[in-house]
């Protein structure tokens, strides 16, 4: 489960490192994305947007550590994002290039998630997710599903957003 090895180099990530394994293991024992491996992201990205939250929540200082270990290890995978796929396409390296996937569908989403909730409101946001986790719970996912609960709960146009920002390359 959590490899200290994984994470002793950096210690923000070591110390956010839990409640990224805690929120990996939760997502997908709750909510499946399997059949459809354009939204598999999610799965990886959840986690890390969770991290940053907590992250936030503890400090500052270690929100913006966090955050910028996201971001150095996207550049370093990517080289700058030359490497880059959308998050609709990232499945693609998950078996060849495991540190490239991760910088792409968990680091990246992650702030592509944020720049969602800024977009709708934290409050929506987490709204959203809660309904969304319990409309979906043990059974597979669907991100159509939830854009739809983000807009309710918004009363904003997210599909649009959403689909540029999972169908782009580069970080938000």
């Amino acid at each position: 489960m959590f490899d200290v090895l994984a994470y002793s180099y950096n210690p923000v990530r070591y110390k956010y490192g839990y409640s990224y394994e805690v929120a990996h293991w939760w997502v997908p024992g709750t909510v499946i994305f399997t059949s459809n491996v354009s939204q598999y992201w999610f799965n990886f990205a959840f986690p890390a947007y969770f991290s940053l939250k907590y992250a936030e929540d503890v400090s500052e200082d270690d929100y913006i550590a966090l955050r910028n270990y996201y971001v150095s290890v996207y550049d370093r995978e990517t080289d700058y994002g030359r490497r880059d796929l959308p998050l609709t396409e990232a499945w693609k390296v998950r078996c060849t290039d495991i540190n490239r996937y991760y910088a792409i569908a968990a680091y990246r989403g992650a702030l592509v998630l944020e720049e969602i909730e800024e977009f709708t409101g934290r409050e929506a946001f987490y709204k959203s997710l809660w309904e969304f986790f319990e409309e979906y719970r043990f059974r597979e996912g669907n991100l159509n599903g939830f854009v739809a609960i983000l807009e309710r709960n918004s009363g904003k146009p997210v599909g649009e957003l959403f689909q540029n920002l999972t169908t782009s390359t580069g970080l938000p």
